[in-house]
């Protein structure tokens, strides 16, 4: 699990962004924005290449038997991680999937306890009671996409 050892040094480094960037107010600082369709088509679009280029790379110098999911784990952290430092509410989608998948990482290393910490990030926690501001008031997506153009669509007009 070398690149999953990497990416807590990243984690370390964006938690300091994170910190400072969260903390800014006025014109300066970032509200809680959503994402559109395009948006995580490019994710997913670039997450993979980076992925696959990586793990070409690695393996020619690494060899194990889950590098290929190891690598893209790690990437896709990376990108979950830039996404919430940037507060994309969507981010927690990423998080839950790599959350599960890191499981099939941990398994075979023998790190059960890592395991039961991942399914407790998995369960969808909420608060009793209003919902969270910032699903009710999120800036909208700024790109023209696929749900912005649901959303604007007439109400005659049948969507499946």
């Amino acid at each position: 699990l070398v690149f999953q050892m990497l990416l807590n040094v990243y984690y370390m480094l964006m938690a300091v962004w994170g910190f400072y960037t969260w903390r800014r107010q006025g014109e300066t600082s970032l509200s809680v924005s959503r994402m559109c369709f395009s948006e995580h088509v490019k994710v997913l679009v670039i997450g993979t290449i980076i992925s696959a280029l990586v793990w070409l790379i690695a393996s020619f110098w690494i060899s194990y038997d889950l590098i290929a999911l190891d690598v893209s784990v790690t990437i896709f952290s990376l990108i979950a991680t830039y996404l919430t430092v940037c507060k994309r509410l969507e981010s927690w989608y990423y998080w839950s999937v790599l959350n599960f998948t890191s499981i099939f990482l941990l398994w075979p290393n023998g790190l059960y306890l890592t395991i039961v910490l991942m399914l407790v990030y998995i369960i969808p926690w909420r608060k009793s009671g209003p919902r969270s501001p910032y699903q009710d008031h999120a800036r909208p997506c700024r790109h023209r996409g696929f749900r912005a153009m649901i959303q604007s669509a007439p109400d005659h007009v049948l969507i499946p």
